[in-house]
Order: C-alpha cells, then structure tokens, then sequence
C-alpha cells in the first residue's frame, strides 16, 4: 500500500484529452468577476494544480484529441502546453477516438513502472482502455462533464468503477479538488483526521446536534470546554486544524461531513408547540436554580447553554443536546414565552432585559 502511494505521488501523470467529446469551456471563473469566462490560456495551469492538489507530483504531459482540424485548433489554439493530435477531417470521427486508444497502449505498453493517467472525455467507450490500465496497476483517473445524457451516464458507470480518482469537468479545468478519491491513495495522517472525525460526528448525531457551518464554527473556536469534553470535540477538531493546510482540512470536512450532514435538524421552532408543563419547568427552574444560572452565566457558547440546562433541569435529562440547543434558540427568539402562559403582575420581578443578556445570549 505504500508503495502504491509513494508511485501514485511521484510517477509521471499523462493527461489525454477527447476534446470532441467535451465541451469547450465557458464557464465563471472562481478567481474572477462572476460574469467573467475562465481564460484559455489559464487552463494547462489550472490542471496543474487539479493534479497537484489531489497528490500527484510528477512531470504532466497532456495530449488532446479531435478529428475537426480547422474549427477544433482554432477553438483551443490559446490554451499553452498542451499537445495537439488532429486527426484528418476527412476520416470518421471515430479516428480521434481511435488515436486516443493507439497512444494510450503504446504508452502501457512502453512503460513497465505504473504511472498516472487521467482521461478527459465525455464519450463511456473508453471503459476497456482504463480497465486494462488498472490491471496493469496504473492509477486510473477520470474528468468528464457533468451534463451528460441517460444513456452515456449509465455507461460511465462502468468506467468510473476502473478510476482511483474521479474530477468534473469544470472542476478539473477550474483547479479544483477531485470529487472521488480512493481512501488508500489519502495520506495516513488524513485518514486518521477522517476516522477520528466519523467517530465523533456519530456522538454528535447521538446528541441530536446537527452539523452545520454555523454550528461547526461556534465549535471550532475550541473555548466550550464544557461541550468538548462531553462530545469529545476537542479532538475532534482541534487535531484537525493544528498543523493541517486549508486544502487538507477542506478534504477531511467535506469527506467527513457529507454522510451525516441530513442526520438532524435542531433548527428554530414554534414556542407555541412547546407544552406548558415544559415552559413552567423552565421559568421555575431559570427563577430559582441559582446553580444553574451561575453555570449558564460561566458557558462561553449557546452549546455549554444548551448542556447546562440538561444537566441542572430535572425534566430535561433525557433531552438530547440537540434538543435543549433548540429550546435554548426559543427562549431567545421569543421571550414572549413568559407572557404567553403567566400574568406578568406575579412575576413582575423578572427582569426580562437580564435573562436575555447574561442567561441565553451567549454566543
């Protein structure tokens, strides 16, 4: 396996482009103006680093194909470093294709060590090409687009079952990361970041917390010593971001996060839909628990909040996290809850203004 890696990250890449196929790019540019088309000649840099950001450092050389000599040339000519093989425009178009295929082979078969090779295309009919490339333990990759029809998206399906990494097509030309890559082609430290993550996110969905940007960022901050203890999230992501690149912990949050990201959804209620036995609960307990304010008062984020009035309401025991984050979030939306359910004249002393500010409005 590591040896596999060690060629994976080092072995020559070899790029080969079906650009009849493929659509000519006219999409934003990420770096630009919205309005504004990615530049021709930007696109070999942007593979580069398409290719170096999933890991592969070794020489690239890139080949396109097409059959249309005069409107194919005039239509790339601007992009820089890239090879062109046109193909007659009295053959068949299949003669691109066919070009295509001879080149690869001849490389398989000139090559003993395994390299790189990444296929552009948007045609499935290369699925034995890449087949007989991994039986001969290359690294497969493929960028195709993502506007494909039914029946040439079924076939892909058989031709990215041969691929150890997997890119769209815009991302590909934009820079951008891979959107498939095999686990045992990460790195070990990845893989570990990964693995401590999924495990973690699980408690998280145990506690019914669901794993928003928003949330995730509030606990990022690493000062809810509380909350991280009881999750555990102070490894969870306190290891990921000391001494990780940005791309590195784009990779793990996004690999990581992404099955578990529909798992629950503690997002803002209706107090109306609260029982007034719950309500009651709350106002006796935030009136006469003076524990319990005092910890409220101590917690540096609506999570500690949250664990707090777990942990010091009797009736809230079998709330999750999750849950109490909800009620937390309502109390401070609507404090009307108090006039909804008692005569303000008996509780005139509840300085409203106060509970808003050093009870619940810690963020």
């Amino acid at each position: 396996m590591d040896e596999e890696k060690l060629a994976y990250e080092s072995s020559p890449v070899h790029i080969y482009w079906d650009l009849e196929n493929t659509p000519k790019p006219n999409f934003p540019d990420p770096h630009k103006d919205k309005n504004q088309t990615i530049s021709l000649d930007l696109i070999s840099d942007n593979i580069t680093r398409s290719v170096r950001a999933a890991g592969m450092r070794g020489a690239i050389n890139i080949n396109s194909y097409a059959a249309n000599t005069s409107t194919l040339k005039q239509k790339y000519k601007e992009i820089p470093n890239v090879t062109f093989k046109l193909v007659s425009e009295d053959y068949a178009r299949e003669a691109a294709d066919s070009a295509l295929t001879n080149d690869v082979l001849n490389l398989l078969k000139s090559n003993e060590n395994p390299n790189n090779i990444i296929l552009i295309t948007g045609d499935a009919d290369f699925s034995a090409l890449l087949s007989l490339a991994k039986q001969k333990n290359w690294i497969t990759c493929l960028v195709y687009p993502k506007a494909l029809s039914v029946k040439v998206s079924e076939g892909f399906e058989g031709l990215s079952a041969n691929c150890d990494v997997i890119w769209m097509y815009e991302a590909f030309l934009r820079g951008q990361e891979a959107s498939y890559k095999r686990l045992s082609l990460y790195t070990s430290d990845i893989l570990e970041d990964m693995s401590i993550m999924l495990q973690n996110l699980l408690l998280l969905k145990k506690e019914n917390v669901y794993p928003t940007e928003e949330n995730l960022k509030a606990i990022w901050k690493g000062s809810d010593t509380t909350f991280s203890e009881t999750l555990r999230l102070g490894q969870l992501f306190g290891k990921v971001c000391k001494g990780r690149g940005l791309q590195q912990r784009k990779t793990v949050y996004r690999l990581s996060l992404h099955p578990l990201w529909y798992c629950v959804d503690p997002s803002i209620g209706n107090v109306q839909n609260l029982s007034k036995a719950l309500l009651q609960g709350l106002s006796f307990a935030l009136l006469n628990n003076e524990k319990l304010i005092k910890e409220i008062e101590k917690s540096t984020s609506e999570y500690s909040c949250a664990a707090c009035l777990r942990d010091h309401c009797i009736f809230l025991k079998d709330y999750t996290i999750g849950d109490c984050l909800v009620l937390r979030r309502l109390l401070v939306e609507d404090l009307k809850w108090l006039e909804l359910y008692y005569d303000l004249s008996l509780v005139h002393f509840i300085n409203k203004a106060t509970i808003q500010s050093y009870v619940f409005d810690h963020q």
